[in-house]
């Protein structure tokens, strides 16, 4: 009895140790002037500039990591110009993210794995889709690339349920 008493303990104390992991990913910043705040299952990116890169170092992961799994819709509004590299990556839930036209690059591996992305619309403005950038969007189903992109390399990698991608002749 002792013994599951003391488990039981254990239990609760690794438990309450993870809250402040968890509140520490509702704000804070993801770039020089840009910010994040997390509301439920909506993550906003807001500010001016680029947003900083980030990558699989599990040292070097998005601030929102530990809530990834909750995320449902990202609104990136205008003034951001840049979407990190894996900045959005293991957002397994992710569903719709909202590109200002203030965006020009989006990053390597930004959309890695987020299996549910599916309402998506890149922007006129951005000149540069990074590496493997939607690599294993499952549910993407178009896509339009637009005219200032001047070269793509493995983005819609295992991308199983893509019909069709609409490239710029230029």
């Amino acid at each position: 009895m002792k013994k599951k008493l003391t488990a039981i303990i254990l239990v609760c104390v690794m438990m309450v140790s993870l809250l402040p992991v968890i509140a520490y990913a509702k704000s804070g910043s993801c770039g020089e002037n840009v910010s994040y705040s997390l509301e439920d299952d909506v993550l906003t990116i807001y500010g001016t500039g680029d947003m900083a890169d980030y990558s699989f170092d599990k040292t070097k992961r998005a601030p929102w990591y530990a809530t990834e799994s909750t995320i449902k819709e990202v609104i990136i509004e205008d003034g951001v110009t840049s979407i990190g590299n894996y900045a959005f990556a293991y957002c397994h839930v992710l569903e719709k993210v909202t590109i200002p036209d203030s965006v020009a690059k989006i990053g390597n591996n930004a959309f890695y794995l987020d299996y549910e992305l599916q309402d998506f619309t890149i922007p006129e403005n951005v000149s540069e889709i990074g590496f493997s950038a939607f690599y294993s969007c499952r549910k993407l189903k178009h896509m339009e690339i637009p005219e200032k992109v001047e070269s793509i390399s493995y983005i819609f990698e295992y991308c199983e349920n893509l019909e069709s991608i609409t490239i710029p002749k230029t």
